[in-house]
């Protein structure tokens, strides 16, 4: 977590008033909760200028008129805070997601060790390169080895 943050606030030099979204190719591969204890990293080491914005993930009868209001809500929050940290579903599990697309200038991809398949992680790089969104880094949860299993294995 720490080398991400210090990639953001490697980045942030460069441009003022930042924004990354934290997504996953699919649901339940931990991208909340890395974006949350992003944020709270960040904080730490930026003075307290970070914003965790996060996206409903549920369906409404509003939607349209919910993402709009939020996105005018995420401009506004954009110019008061220089980091920008916004918690969105899946890129391939919802089109919440994709109106963000827009204002976001970098993404951050967490995919769950072992279990995210190669396939849907392409599919959803595929997307995001499709709306030219810059991808800073991949966050792999779930990890549970620095070294190769079979070295593990071999060395036990």
């Amino acid at each position: 977590m720490d080398r991400l943050a210090e990639e953001i606030l490697l980045d942030h030099r460069l441009n003022d008033n930042v924004t990354y979204l934290i997504t996953s190719a699919v649901e339940g591969e931990g991208a909340t909760f890395v974006a949350g204890r992003l944020a709270e990293r960040l904080s730490i080491l930026h003075s307290g200028e970070v914003f965790l914005f996060s996206i409903p993930k549920q369906d409404s009868a509003d939607r349209d008129t919910g993402d709009s209001l939020r996105i005018e809500l995420f401009e506004k929050l954009k110019q008061k805070y220089s980091i920008v940290i916004i918690d969105a579903s899946g890129v391939l599990s919802s089109d919440r997601v994709t109106p963000f697309f827009d204002i976001t200038d970098s993404v951050i991809m967490v995919i769950k060790a072992g279990v995210t398949r190669k396939t849907l992680v392409i599919e959803a790089v595929n997307k995001l390169k499709r709306f030219k969104i810059p991808i800073l880094g991949v966050f792999l949860n779930g990890q549970r080895h620095r070294i190769p299993r079979w070295i593990y294995n071999f060395i036990t």
